[in-house]
Parts: C-alpha cells; sequence; structure tokens
C-alpha cells in the first residue's frame, strides 16, 4: 500500500450541492422536514375538497417548503459558495499520509492529523472527511477514479473504523 497519495481537487458547485443535501438531510431536522412535508401533503390531497382556501394554501405552503424550497435553496447556496469564497476559486491540493492530510492552495498550507478526523461518509459521488460536525473535506470522486482504492485504503489505516461509514457496494 502507498504510504502517501496527492489529490487535486476542483469544488464545482454540484460537489457542495450534493454535500449541503447529504448534510442537511441526514440530519434529524432534515428528516423530520421532510416528515412534515409529507404528511401536510398527504393531509392536503385527502381533505382538499372540505378544507377551505386558507387551510389548503397553508398546507400547500408547508408541503412545499422541504420538498421545493429548501432544495432550491441549496442549489442557490452551493453556487454561491463555490463562487464567492476564495478557496473554491483555486483547486485545492491534499496529501494524504501517515500523519495526517495536507491541505494545499497556493502559499497557503494546513495539516490535520488523523486523530482530528471526527468522521468520514462516503456517498455514491463523494469522500468527505469530517473536521467538524458541520464541516469537511469534500472529495468527488470522478476527480481522483484511479485514486480510490488507494485514497480509501489509506484512510482506513488511519481512522478508527466506527469513524468511517462507507457505502455499502
Amino acid at each position: 500500500m502507498e504510504k502517501e497519495i496527492k489529490l487535486r481537487i476542483q469544488i464545482q458547485p454540484k460537489d457542495m450541492h450534493h454535500f449541503l443535501v447529504q448534510q442537511n438531510y441526514r440530519s434529524f431536522s432534515g428528516i423530520f422536514g421532510v416528515i412534515c412535508s409529507l404528511a401536510a401533503l398527504v393531509f392536503l390531497l385527502l381533505t382538499y375538497s372540505s378544507n377551505t382556501q386558507s387551510k389548503n394554501i397553508i398546507l400547500i405552503l408547508i408541503a412545499a417548503l422541504f420538498l421545493v424550497v429548501q432544495p432550491l435553496q441549496l442549489k442557490l447556496v452551493s453556487i454561491q459558495k463555490v463562487q464567492t469564497v476564495p478557496s473554491f476559486k483555486e483547486p485545492l491540493e491534499y496529501t494524504l499520509c501517515e500523519q495526517g492530510i495536507k491541505v494545499q492552495q497556493k502559499e497557503e498550507e494546513a495539516q490535520m492529523t488523523w486523530e482530528d478526523v471526527r468522521k468520514i461518509r462516503e456517498t455514491k459521488k463523494s469522500i468527505f472527511i469530517y473536521t467538524s460536525p458541520v464541516s469537511a473535506f469534500i472529495l468527488p470522486k470522478e476527480q481522483y477514479k484511479e485514486q480510490l482504492k488507494t485514497v480509501k485504503d489509506i484512510i482506513k489505516v488511519h481512522v478508527k473504523e466506527d469513524k468511517c461509514q462507507w457505502k455499502k457496494n
């Protein structure tokens, strides 16, 4: 197994959107919001003809809140973040090695140890390396397909298994 691997990652709006959707809809509040919206939609469909117009409008708004409005908002936020946050304008260079993860961009550099990793989550499209409950390094798989197995092997060696959520094949 390789002891070090370098990745050059350019975050795109679709990558940020994927992360934000995963972050929002895997939380208690995200799941609760979807359930409330679905319940409002079902109630609307079952009682539409017997409801007052104002009650139907309220049910439509509640149903749309987490099923339409929030996904659109996440899409817009992801585009805005990638376009306005300076660190997303240039590719980030990640080095995964024995000591931890080194992130470089132009002259700036930061390093974190493997012990500082809070969680690893793999999805179909990305690997997220969480540095806090809401912040993560986003590693879109399409940008390092040939190195995916090596990346996962390095992480598995250095991060405790209970912190890792690997995608089931």
